[in-house]
């Protein structure tokens, strides 16, 4: 093995739409925001000013006092072409999920002795999530703005009481529970941020998966939308021109919010000398407590693009594919953004652990197909059966030589379409180390090309010896300088048996290389997973693909 250069890929910078500016002026509220009458519910969530979690305990409060009014909307609805049953099944499931976090937050989330406000606050979450009465604090009556929480006097301000037509209330109302469970989850986002700042990585995973939650129930509340009849939305659609969902500061600002708890995780990663895969893989430096933060990291960028992604589906089945949103945007466009990652470094970091798995456990590729398709009485491709493949035949030996020649000036070409052709069209076959699964046929031998082209942005072989051993077999040692597409030098050696028809195409190839040991110099210091952790091929498996002894 040899290393020669590292080269450390700079940080990518976040989409542009992962920091969006507040929507127009501070002072003059978006269409959307007036219509969802956002005011009156950060009024609402503002019951417990001393105590900062406080609000994220109000949201939840009025999320669930507006998902039960509009439970009550379906029981009343009487119009013969709406599917009742769905609509309320789909309501329960989603006052069930909300419910189960509200018990959840009231134990994350423990009131401070001093605040009586705060203290009946979290009571009041307790009930609203169990269903059980509030008990009051030594029969002291709740302080004021709690009072009117309890009283649900919110739902007589976010409510209207002549809706704009049948769908009024949904429309406003699951937006509002959206925008709920959004001041939730950039909440327990913000409060993570911090606690894993100071160390605390306990204590910010359990806040970060309460705001991974949080975005989930604001799918889900979005996700409403689609119980919506046509014949009765496009009227209100109309009517609210130039009002849309994507002026919500919330959603708009979430991704921002996801890169700033990621940013501090990456910070004190790279300041340790370490990687992202470093932690993936169970490293043993701090790993312990950084991986289950990473993980809800994982989440709320997933849950993002989630948000998002159901958000250009609504639109898409609201306005048709060759439409625009009520700002303009095309439905092209929503989808690109959904499709964004949202940490393009946790993005680029799942991609080289998986190139690393790749490597690093090359010799199980594909172990559990074999040992299934030899338990079914299939060939299992290792040792082709008469069919398959001719027994070996004459084939000159200077076909041979210039063949093993070609073979790699087509790799080092990176000539997959060229490279593939050299293989029988259809018995043609690749085995990437003995006793793995097989590429078979043109279109798997292009894969396989194609895979090894996106590892090494540039492979240079060198081949040593080619051995003609038989009519119909040649031998190929060599030697391949590579570089990584992390810009990362490393030199794999191997040896080639292969396997020619008597017109010169190769019918199997099968190589012995040093796969583990490259993986080691791409990803210095990631971890394996050692045999007998509970991951490793069963016995049947390694016995039946050949790793048994």
């Amino acid at each position: 093995m040899s290393v020669r250069t590292e080269q450390v890929r700079p940080r990518a910078a976040a989409p542009d739409t992962a920091r969006p500016s507040r929507p127009r002026a501070e002072t003059e509220p978006t269409p959307y925001a007036l219509y969802i009458r956002l005011s009156a519910l950060e009024d609402a969530w503002r019951s417990t000013p001393a105590w900062p979690a406080g609000s994220s305990v109000a949201a939840a409060v009025v999320a669930l006092d507006l998902l039960t009014a509009l439970l009550s909307d379906c029981a009343a609805d009487d119009r013969p072409y709406i599917d009742h049953r769905e609509r309320a099944d789909r309501h329960e499931e989603l006052l069930a999920d909300c419910r189960r976090l509200g018990r959840e937050m009231t134990e994350l989330l423990p009131a401070p002795e001093e605040d009586p406000a705060a203290a009946d606050a979290v009571r009041l979450l307790t009930a609203r999530s169990t269903g059980v009465p509030p008990a009051r604090n030594s029969g002291a009556p709740p302080t004021a703005p709690v009072a009117l929480l309890g009283e649900r006097a919110h739902l007589r301000e976010l409510r209207t009481v002549r809706p704009a037509g049948p769908e009024d209330h949904l429309f406003r109302g699951a937006h509002q529970i959206t925008e709920c469970w959004l001041h939730v989850a950039h909440r327990g986002i913000e409060a993570g941020a911090a606690a894993a700042a100071a160390g605390r990585w306990g204590e910010a995973d359990r806040l970060l998966s309460l705001g991974a939650r949080a975005v989930r129930l604001a799918t889900g509340a979005s996700r409403l939308l689609d119980l919506m009849d046509l014949a009765d939305y496009h009227p209100l659609r109309v009517m609210l021109r130039d009002g849309s969902g994507a002026q919500s500061h919330s959603a708009r600002t979430l991704p921002a919010a996801v890169r700033g708890a990621f940013d501090v995780l990456l910070t004190t990663v790279e300041r340790d000398g370490r990687t992202l895969v470093h932690v993936l893989a169970h490293g043993e430096s701090g790993a312990a407590a950084e991986l289950p933060y990473l993980r809800s990291v994982r989440r709320l960028a997933k849950n993002c693009q989630e948000f998002l992604f159901l958000h250009y589906l609504l639109a898409l089945g609201v306005l048709g594919s060759d439409n625009t949103g009520a700002l303009g945007y095309g439905m092209e466009a929503m989808a690109r953004r959904a499709a964004q990652p949202v940490l393009p470094e946790l993005d680029g970091a799942l991609h080289d652990f998986a190139k690393f798995a790749d490597l690093r456990y090359a010799r199980l590729s594909g172990a559990l197909v074999l040992a299934e398709r030899r338990r079914a009485g299939l060939a299992t491709g290792r040792c082709p059966r008469t069919s398959d493949v001719p027994p070996d035949q004459e084939c000159p030996s200077a076909v041979m030589v210039r063949a093993v020649g070609e073979y790699f000036v087509r790799l080092a070409d990176r000539d997959g379409e060229g490279w593939a052709e050299l293989f029988h069209p259809e018995r043609g076959r690749m085995v990437d180390l003995a006793g793995t699964k097989p590429y078979v046929g043109r279109a798997h031998l292009r894969v396989f090309a194609e895979t090894k082209f996106r590892l090494f942005s540039r492979m240079l072989p060198v081949v040593e010896d080619i051995e003609v051993t038989g009519p119909g077999t040649a031998r190929a040692r060599w030697t391949m300088d590579t570089t990584s597409y992390r810009g990362t030098e490393a030199t794999a050696r191997g040896v080639e048996e292969f396997r020619f028809a008597a017109d010169g195409r190769i019918l199997r190839a099968t190589t012995e290389w040093n796969a583990s040991e490259v993986s080691a110099v791409l990803w210095p210091g990631v971890p394996a997973r050692p045999p007998g952790t509970g991951w490793d091929v069963p016995e049947d498996a390694r016995t039946a693909a050949g790793h048994g002894a």
